[in-house]
C-alpha cells in the first residue's frame, strides 16, 4: 500500500485549507516528533480498480498463465530466445514450458509479453488487462531501463491518464476550517495512525553528508482517515500548487510504501520518512528516504525500488536506490526532509533527468505517485535478505551515476 510522511501530510492539508487553528498546531507538533508513516492505499487494489474504471478488460487466462510461467523460467534465456526468433523448444522444463505458452498466445497477448521482455515497459501488458501483481515484482533491468516504443498494432490501448497539473500564478486560499475537514474525514473508514513518539538519540555526522542517529523510542497511535488526507494532499498539490509560474517549477508527488506489509518487513529495515517531487514539465524528478535499521546487527547495503506510478495507478518505471555503508543496530539514517535540502551529492536520494529537455525516458516524467519497496538488505555477517521473487541487481549500477 502507499504511505505518506505524516508531518508532510499535515503540512499539505494546512496549505489546502488555509487554516491555522490551535487544534491543528497541537496535532502538528505531536506528529512532527515522529518520523513514522501511515498506510494510505493498497497499490494492487488501486491498480485493479483503475483498470476496471478505465474500461480495460481483464487479462486472458492464457496470458496470466504465461506470465506465471515466465517467472518460473529464466527470463534472460527467454529474452535470448525471443531475439533468436526460433520456435519453442521441446521438453518439460520451465524454459520450454514458458516458450510454448508464449508461442500459443493470441497475437495481442503474445506481442504485449514480447514487448515487455524486449525492454519497452509494462504498458502493453497493462493494456491487455494484466495487473502489476500478475506481471510480478519489478525485474531488473526490464522495468528499470525502459526504452519507450509504440505499442504493437495487435495490442489494445490504455486510456489517457489524467493530465499532469500545471503551476498556477499564485496559490488559491481556502477558508474551510480544519474542524470541518475532520468532520468530513470522519465519514470514511479510518486506520490507526502513529502520531506521537518519545525518544532519546545521539547524532553522528557522516563524511558523505548524511546523519546517523542512534535512538530508542516508543509511539502512540490514534484513529484517523487516510483517504480524506489523500484528497486534501492532491487538492493542495494539483489544484493549488507552486506559486511559481514557470513550467520548470516543482510539484510535490505523493510518496509511500508499495507493499501491504511494509511496516513489518522481514528485511528489518523501516523507511521512516520519504519525499518525492517532479518538475511540472517532466524534465527531472527525485525521491529521498530516511530509514532505520531494526536488525540486531549492522547493515552494509540497502537496495530500494523507487516505483513510479502514473495517473491510472499503473507501474510505469522503477528507479534503483542503493545505499552502502555501515549502519549499526537501531541506527536512523536521515535523508533530506524538503526540496531545498536535495542536491546531486546527497545520499539517500535518486535524482534523474537533465532538467532542460522533456525526455520521455526520464522515469519520473508523468509521475502521479511514487512508491518504495525494500528489495535487498546485506548484513555485516555477509547474510542477505531479498524480497521473494526479486532478482539481484548487479554489483555496479551505472544507472545510479546519472
Amino acid at each position: 500500500m502507499f504511505e505518506l510522511s505524516w508531518p508532510h501530510a499535515f503540512a499539505s492539508v494546512q496549505a489546502a485549507y488555509g487554516c491555522r487553528t490551535e487544534a491543528f498546531d497541537v496535532m502538528k507538533r505531536a506528529v512532527s516528533t515522529s518520523a513514522t508513516i501511515f498506510a494510505l492505499v493498497a497499490l494492487g487494489t488501486g491498480i485493479a480498480q483503475s483498470q476496471s474504471a478505465a474500461g480495460i478488460q481483464p487479462a486472458s487466462p492464457a496470458l496470466v498463465a504465461a506470465l506465471s510461467a515466465v517467472r518460473a523460467a529464466s527470463i534472460p534465456s527467454l529474452v535470448t530466445w525471443i531475439g533468436s526468433q526460433q520456435p519453442p523448444s521441446a521438453g518439460s522444463g520451465p524454459l520450454s514450458v514458458a516458450e510454448n505458452q508464449i508461442a500459443a498466445l493470441t497475437p495481442g497477448d503474445h506481442d504485449a509479453l514480447v514487448f515487455w521482455l524486449s525492454g519497452h515497459g509494462r504498458g502493453a501488458l497493462q493494456a491487455q488487462g494484466a495487473t502489476d501483481a500478475q506481471i510480478g515484482i519489478p525485474y531488473y533491468p526490464l522495468d528499470y531501463d525502459v526504452a519507450p516504443a509504440p505499442f504493437p498494432q495487435t495490442v489494445g490501448f490504455l486510456p489517457p491518464a489524467p493530465p499532469i497539473p500545471t503551476p498556477t500564478p499564485a496559490p488559491q486560499q481556502h477558508h474551510r476550517s480544519f474542524l470541518g475537514f475532520l468532520a468530513a474525514a470522519a465519514q470514511l473508514p479510518g486506520v490507526n495512525v502513529p502520531v506521537a513518539q518519545s525518544s532519546s538519540s545521539s547524532v553522528t555526522n557522516n563524511a558523505d553528508g548524511s546523519q546517523t542517529i542512534n535512538s530508542s523510542s516508543s509511539s502512540v497511535s490514534v484513529g484517523f482517515n487516510p483517504a480524506a488526507v489523500l484528497g486534501s494532499i492532491l487538492d493542495a498539490t494539483d489544484s493549488h500548487g507552486s506559486a511559481q509560474s514557470p513550467s520548470s517549477a516543482w510539484r510535490q508527488v505523493p510518496f509511500g510504501a508499495a507493499t501491504l506489509d511494509a511496516a513489518s518487513s522481514p528485511s528489518q529495515i523501516a523507511i521512516t520518512h520519504g519525499i518525492s517531487s517532479v518538475r511540472y514539465d517532466g524534465t527531472e524528478g527525485f525521491a529521498c528516504i530516511s530509514f532505520q535499521n531494526n536488525a540486531p546487527q549492522a547493515v552494509t547495503e540497502l537496495d530500494v525500488d523507487i516505483q513510479v506510478v502514473d495517473g491510472l495507478g499503473l507501474l510505469r518505471r522503477v528507479v534503483p536506490l542503493r545505499r552502502t555503508g555501515s549502519f549499526g543496530p537501531g541506527a536512523l539514517v536521515n535523508g533530506p526532509g524538503s526540496l531545498p535540502d536535495v542536491n546531486a551529492s546527497r545520499p539517500n536520494c535518486v535524482i534523474d533527468g537533465a532538467g532542460d529537455l522533456d525526455d520521455p525516458s526520464n522515469p519520473f516524467s508523468g509521475a502521479a505517485a511514487v512508491g518504495y519497496a525494500i528489495r535487498q538488505v546485506t548484513y555485516a555477517d555477509g547474510s542477505v535478505w531479498r524480497e521473494p521473487g526479486a532478482n539481484p541487481w548487479p554489483a555496479t549500477l551505472s544507472y545510479l551515476a546519472r
